[in-house]
């Protein structure tokens, strides 16, 4: 199977004169493309957004939130969930607030604000960040991912 029987992606930043696209991997885009030469091409045009890494995901749910869990449970005498400490950390950290609305005599209930899955990568880092700062002030340490100990050694891939 060739180039040619695929879906190919790339990521690059159209030039200010609109003369073409400054590719991210220029000498990869010109191998590829190369293949391409005289065919009909449907090109699609879409901003890049860059979504938090897996290795973030698996930190959060597989390091930190774990660790306040077995803390809590240590210090406070009581189990606390990782959806509880997830919203604990949307409402407090991303500042997500739960709305409650009446209509038609029916009671509901909604979340306003950004997500931890709508973060990029940097807002995930900073989240991180402050998830780190915020437990540490109540005696709760969390391991940084970036240390090279047996508990983020898979982690660091971000």
């Amino acid at each position: 199977m060739s180039f040619k029987d695929k879906e190919i992606e790339a990521s690059g930043k159209m030039r200010e004169d609109l003369t073409g696209i400054d590719f991210t991997f220029p000498k990869a885009m010109q191998r590829i493309s190369s293949v391409f030469v005289g065919s009909d091409l449907l090109i699609k045009f879409k901003v890049l957004r860059y979504s938090r890494s897996d290795a973030q995901n698996r930190w959060l749910w597989g390091v930190a939130y774990p660790t306040i869990a077995g803390w809590h449970k240590e210090t406070q005498g009581e189990r606390i969930t990782a959806d509880e400490i997830h919203a604990i950390t949307c409402s407090v950290i991303l500042g997500r607030r739960l709305i409650i609305k009446e209509k038609d005599g029916v009671e509901y209930a909604f979340f306003e604000g950004k997500t931890s899955s709508q973060l990029n990568t940097k807002e995930f880092t900073e989240l991180m960040e402050q998830l780190q700062q915020f437990w540490a002030e109540k005696g709760c340490y969390i391991a940084d991912p970036k240390q090279n100990n047996l508990i983020t050694d898979h982690l660091n891939d971000f």
